[in-house]
Order: structure tokens, then C-alpha cells, then sequence
């Protein structure tokens, strides 16, 4: 826990110390161990740290966390891959923006989330993509370098997609989720390569292995909700959220 991000612009004294004080209570410039048995006992606890619902009387403990390290047996993570959950580009907290830009500089890949419902018109996943980044990736990029996870696509209104995509009257619900996410990752790509001179870029030589290929914007349409649905059906034991 740490006084860093008090630092950022705006932030009154009475703000200030009233954070302080509810920070000492909790460790200010120390570490703190919690753990649990339960994904829903661990949940509780780590939330306070950072969440930032967790709007108190006195302010909220989460903008003092420097960073919030989480340790459990992820199957995906056994061979050394480490994940940063990062704020987006418009934090207002000087502090988080700044690390924020340090663990992405320093990141071998960097996965762009948004809801699905936004992430055509995602500001902050713009700003992510600039002009010189987008052609610095096409010229000498790889594959894996940058991808754009769109979520909760599991979550629409039907007769909004079948009005907005101009689908058909009876399309079924699977059908118009289907059809939103071939919207996206179009739509997404057509935005990477805005104003890009595709054609005087050049051919690239041939990759001599799957890592030294061509970067191409990879659009994941996810849902975790349908996610753990699916672990359940194959006897993954994931829990349900009742």
C-alpha cells in the first residue's frame, strides 16, 4: 500500500488525509497477505484493494494499492506466463496511468478488452492503437504481439441486432450473436488498418518459423459466463454462480 497515487491532480488535503488514515489502519507502506480456500472467500477479500465500487464514507482504500499480486493453481500460468490487469488510458489517477504505461511498455503481448457493445467505438482502445504503432506492427511486427478481446458477448437484445444489422425478422438469437461478432472483428479490423498505405508496405519475406509471422490483428469474441457453462458440461468442475 502506498501514498504514491495521492499525487495526482485534484486530490483536496481533506481527501488526502482522509485516505491516509484509513490506509494506516490497513498497513500504509507495507505488504498484506490475505488468502482463502473458496474463489468467492477470496474474492471478498482482494475486493476492497481493488475495486473501486468500494466507495467508503472516508474514500476508498483501492487508488493507495500499488499493485495486487494474485497466486493460485491456473493451469494456464504453470509454465511461467505472468497476466497484468492494467487500467485504460483515461485512469484520472496519475499514478495508475503511469503504470499502466510502464507494464504495457515492457509486455511482450498486450490483449485490448472491451465490452463488445462499445468496442467498435472504444476511445480508450483507440487511443491504444496510434497511427505509428498500427504501421510499426504491419511493417515489422509479429504474430502474438497485439490482439483486442471483446466480452460479454453473450449478453444482447435481439430485435436491436436483427434492426441494426438488418438480419432477418425470424433470425434466432444464436444466430444474431453469431452475426454481431463477425460485425466486430471486421469492423475492428477495418479500424487497425485506417489509414494505413497497405500497399507500400511490401511483401515480407516468408517466416521461417510461426513466431516470425506477419502480424495480423487477432479479434477475440468471448463470453466467460458461456465459458464456465461449457467447463460444467465437460466435467470442469467450474462453480456456478448461484
Amino acid at each position: 500500500i502506498t501514498a504514491e497515487a495521492l499525487a495526482a491532480p485534484g486530490a483536496t488535503e481533506a481527501l488526502v488525509a482522509s485516505l491516509m488514515e484509513r490506509a494506516a489502519d490497513k498497513g500504509l507502506g507495507s505488504r498484506v497477505l490475505l488468502s482463502a480456500s473458496t474463489e468467492a472467500e477470496f474474492a471478498r477479500l482482494v475486493q476492497p484493494y481493488v475495486d473501486s465500487s468500494d466507495e467508503a464514507e472516508g474514500g476508498a482504500l483501492w487508488p493507495l494499492v500499488h499493485r495486487a499480486t494474485l497466486f493460485a493453481p491456473f493451469s494456464l500460468l504453470s509454465a511461467g506466463l505472468r497476466l497484468y490487469d492494467v487500467p485504460g488510458t483515461h485512469d484520472e489517477n496519475q499514478a495508475r496511468a503511469l503504470s499502466m504505461r510502464s507494464i504495457i511498455a515492457s509486455a511482450h503481448t498486450v490483449l485490448i478488452t472491451s465490452n463488445i457493445r462499445r468496442a467498435c467505438n472504444d476511445k480508450s482502445a483507440k487511443d491504444l492503437m496510434p497511427l505509428p504503432l498500427r504501421r510499426e506492427l504491419l511493417q515489422r511486427g509479429s504474430m502474438g504481439e497485439l490482439a483486442f478481446v471483446a466480452s460479454q458477448a453473450d449478453i444482447f437484445n435481439r430485435s436491436e441486432l436483427v434492426e441494426n444489422l438488418r438480419l432477418d425478422e425470424e433470425a434466432p438469437p444464436l444466430q444474431c450473436a453469431l452475426a454481431r461478432n463477425a460485425f466486430t472483428k471486421r469492423e475492428l479490423t477495418k479500424s487497425f488498418t485506417q489509414n494505413m498505405p497497405l500497399a507500400s508496405l511490401g511483401a515480407r519475406p516468408p517466416p521461417e518459423a510461426w513466431h516470425e509471422a506477419p502480424f495480423k490483428l487477432p479479434v477475440f469474441t468471448v463470453s466467460a459466463v458461456e465459458h464456465r457453462k461449457l467447463l460444467a458440461s465437460a466435467g470442469g468442475g467450474a462453480p456456478s454462480d448461484d
